[in-house]
């Protein structure tokens, strides 16, 4: 809870010393982990005691890093396999390649 803490006391401060009035904000947006979006107790669940009308988001940047993270993932070897496998059937066999680019 300290973490959570720390990071709600920044953003109070933050309005606080900009004169920022925190019942005008109307979105928080972070990366995905528990402690920022957690549905009880993360930082965002928190603010929204203060500002109950309080929309939170994971950010659509960071969760298109991580599906691009997932796409390209080491872990994915069934599919690195196939395309391996395709590209040697092919790159060395001049007949399966002649018969291949003759399909239109």
């Amino acid at each position: 809870m300290h973490c959570k803490k720390n990071i709600l006391d920044a953003i109070t401060k933050f309005y606080a010393g900009h004169a920022l009035d925190m019942n005008k904000m109307v979105m928080f947006t972070s990366d995905g982990a528990s402690v920022m979006l957690g549905r009880h107790k993360g930082a965002a669940a928190l603010l929204k005691r203060q500002v109950p009308h309080l929309t939170e988001q994971h950010c659509v940047a960071h969760r298109e890093d991580l599906g691009i993270d997932d796409a390209w993932n080491p872990y994915n070897d069934r599919g690195r396999n196939a395309i391996r496998t395709v590209y040697s059937m092919f790159c060395r066999s001049t007949f399966r390649k002649n018969d291949t680019m003759s399909i239109k």
